[in-house]
């Protein structure tokens, strides 16, 4: 199902792990098909960028430095999920 080495599992119950032990995307993604969890989802808890949206980032860089720069962002309405927002309906 899911192979961890057999000191992770306590370390995690214990709250032990640091930086360096964090899961890898890889243990992420077969936590997620075991679970069928939405694995993006998972990926976001654990302080990762999913590649869909680091794609998403490198392709719009100003739209996401923009939205980086709201200190209180209002949620934004659009009708597609792919639409291109100006910078004053981000925030």
């Amino acid at each position: 199902m899911v192979s961890v080495g057999f000191t992770y599992l306590p370390n995690v119950e214990r709250g032990k792990l640091d930086f360096g032990n964090s899961p890898s995307a890889s243990l992420i993604q077969r936590l997620a098909s075991a679970l069928d969890a939405n694995e993006e989802d998972l990926l976001l808890l654990s302080h990762k960028i999913p590649a869909s949206i680091s794609k998403r980032i490198f392709e719009q860089p100003e739209t996401f430095r923009e939205l980086a720069r709201c200190d209180s962002c209002q949620s934004v309405e659009t009708t597609a999920p792919h639409t291109r927002f100006p910078s004053d309906q981000l925030c």
